[in-house]
């Protein structure tokens, strides 16, 4: 972030109605969530074959798209990848400096 953005609301406004104008991504579940995994496995074993090391990031969301992505629960999706994988990952809401972080395009 820029001090110019995070000083301009405009910009701000500009940035949050993109975000929402993007359609929700669907909900994966069941045997699709399984074979996404299975994929993201076999896509991560293959960097660690070649010396590679993996981490999972999730940077912080707030307000309408941290509304938007309650409809993947972190215990369904978040630590199920980490654990099927077995790869680390940082949480945002983990760390109290980012848990509440209000980002300032959401």
């Amino acid at each position: 972030m820029t001090p110019m953005f995070i000083k301009d609301s405009r910009l701000q406004k500009r940035q949050i109605d993109t975000w929402m104008g993007f359609k929700a991504p669907p909900v994966t579940k069941g045997d699709d969530l399984v074979a996404f995994l299975e994929e993201t496995k076999i896509a991560i074993n293959k960097i660690r074959s070649r010396g590679g090391t993996v981490i999972f990031v999730r940077p912080p969301s707030s307000n309408g798209i941290l509304e938007r992505e309650k409809r993947f629960p972190r215990k369904q999706y978040w630590d199920r990848l980490l654990e099927y994988t077995n790869t680390p990952g940082i949480h945002f809401a983990d760390y109290p400096a980012t848990a509440n972080l209000s980002c300032p395009e959401w």
